[in-house]
């Protein structure tokens, strides 16, 4: 695991938010939600977003958080739950198809396979599609027209209503 400075934290989310509304209008869409990584869920409720296991949620509910668990649609998993770094080849899935079969098996049986062929525990109220992946845009929008055709419901976590 690798840990950052406060400063440079703080210049990369500066640069996330400043670069994310210009990224929604080079894709005619509409920012909805800015989230910076492992960071507060808004949208009309507060509590945080964080994946799983991660000592993000910990320190949460430590603190009397409500927690959003957050799968990953484009992203591949290691046997510890962790995400496939993004130096490695695998790390990234591209066929949104593909992707909403595994959100499907995710959602209804708290399950994913990882790169290593191991099944991983995973639990998830909200789904993420990393905006910084080229075609994320697209991507999104035929995770969500697969997810809905299986009867999948689009809507705000639960635990943040």
């Amino acid at each position: 695991m690798s840990f950052v400075t406060a400063p440079a934290l703080q210049c990369t989310a500066t640069q996330e938010l400043r670069a994310t509304p210009h990224r929604g209008r080079e894709k005619d869409g509409l920012v909805m939600d800015i989230k910076g990584h492992a960071a507060v869920v808004t949208g009309g409720a507060s509590g945080l977003g964080a994946a799983t296991a991660s000592e993000l949620a910990r320190a949460g509910e430590a603190h009397g958080l409500q927690i959003a668990r957050e799968i990953f649609a484009d992203r591949n998993y290691l046997n510890d739950g962790w995400l496939v770094l993004r130096t490695r080849p695998d790390a990234l899935l591209h066929d949104p198809k593909e992707a909403a079969q595994r959100v499907l098996r995710m959602l209804r049986e708290g399950k994913v396979r990882s790169v290593e062929g191991s099944d991983v525990d995973v639990r998830g109220e909200t789904i993420c599609v990393h905006g910084d992946t080229p075609g994320a845009v697209e991507f999104a929008r035929e995770l969500r027209t697969q997810l809905e055709r299986e009867g999948v419901k689009i809507s705000a976590p639960k635990s943040l209503r």
